[in-house]
C-alpha cells in the first residue's frame, strides 16, 4: 500500500526497533521490507533503534555526506545533525540488507503475529559489524 502511494522519486522511512523481537522476526520484517522496496537501506541509531529507509536508487554514504548545506538550511537538521553524524548511522547499504536478511521470510499481514523475544543482545551482536564498519568510513 505503501509503494502504491509514493511519487516516483518518493522515500518511506519504516522505524524498525528491536528491544521485544526475536532475531528471526527482525530478519524477517528486513527481508519483508526489502522484498517491496529493492533499495532498502538500514540505518542504527543507539539502543534498540533501527530504521529502514527505500528509496527509488541505490543510496551512498557520500551521497548523505553531500547532504550538510540542505540539513544548514532545513528544521530537520537541527534535529539530525551534519551529515556526518547521519553518514555513521547507515550502517547497512541495500547489498549488506540483502545478505543480513537473505534468510528470511517474507511477513504477510494474515501472518505477522511476532512472539515478544528478548533478542536485544543477539541482533546487537549481528548489526556491530557493521555499526563499526559505518564509523570508520566516517572517521568517528
Amino acid at each position: 500500500m505503501v509503494k502504491d502511494r509514493l511519487t516516483e522519486d518518493g522515500i518511506f522511512i519504516q522505524w524498525l526497533p528491536f528491544h521485544d523481537l526475536s532475531e528471526r522476526d527482525y530478519r524477517n520484517i528486513i527481508h519483508t521490507f526489502q522484498s517491496v522496496f529493492p533499495h532498502t537501506t538500514l540505518w542504527y541509531t543507539g539502543a534498540t533503534h533501527s530504521f529502514l529507509v527505500a528509496t527509488p536508487y541505490p543510496l551512498t554514504r557520500d551521497q548523505v555526506l553531500a547532504l550538510d548545506p540542505y540539513l544548514q538550511r532545513s528544521v530537520a537538521g537541527a534535529d539530525l545533525g551534519s551529515s556526518r553524524l547521519l553518514a555513521a548511522d547507515l550502517i547497512m547499504h541495500q547489498e549488506d540488507v540483502a545478505a543480513f536478511a537473505s534468510d528470511g521470510r517474507v511477513v504477510y499481514d494474515d501472518r505477522a503475529f511476532f512472539i515478544p523475544a528478548m533478542d536485544r543482545e543477539r541482533i546487537l551482536a549481528a548489526l556491530e559489524p557493521y555499526a563499526r564498519a559505518a564509523a570508520r568510513e566516517v572517521g568517528r
